[in-house]
């Protein structure tokens, strides 16, 4: 997927964070200075959603705001997009990705972060049930 990095509430995707989420050649890249490829999964034994950033992807100017450290900072939750919940075998539900402070680690070929998904309180299952 292209991930926008930035604020959702932010009309031209400032600040920190995950603005957007888009299939991918959807946007074009001169359009979005903090767009980059990214693959998700979920961690089955904690329930945490992976983010793994193709680490040649991140410009210098999104890799000096965004990730200046070990940590990512995400200012605003971001509801993750149907068709992601979807590919990630999600119970029905809105998922959020929550405000904080979230460890990321480079390994050279992705930069990978580690979020705590919220679940909406509308959908009954737990977010630690997830399909198989």
């Amino acid at each position: 997927m292209d991930v926008q990095l930035g604020s959702p509430r932010s009309h031209d995707c400032s600040s920190l964070g995950i603005c957007q989420m888009h299939v991918p050649g959807t946007i074009p890249e001169s359009k979005c200075p903090h767009l980059v490829t990214a693959f998700a999964r979920i961690d089955r034994p904690t329930g945490r959603l992976l983010l793994h950033i193709v680490s040649d992807t991140i410009a210098e100017a999104a890799r000096q705001l965004h990730f200046p450290s070990a940590v990512f900072q995400v200012r605003d939750a971001f509801r993750l997009p149907g068709w992601v919940t979807e590919g990630l075998r999600l119970p029905p539900g809105d998922y959020r990705i929550a405000c904080g402070r979230y460890p990321n680690l480079d390994d050279g070929t992705f930069t990978t972060l580690s979020f705590r998904l919220v679940q909406s309180a509308t959908v009954s299952e737990p977010l630690l049930r997830l399909a198989a």
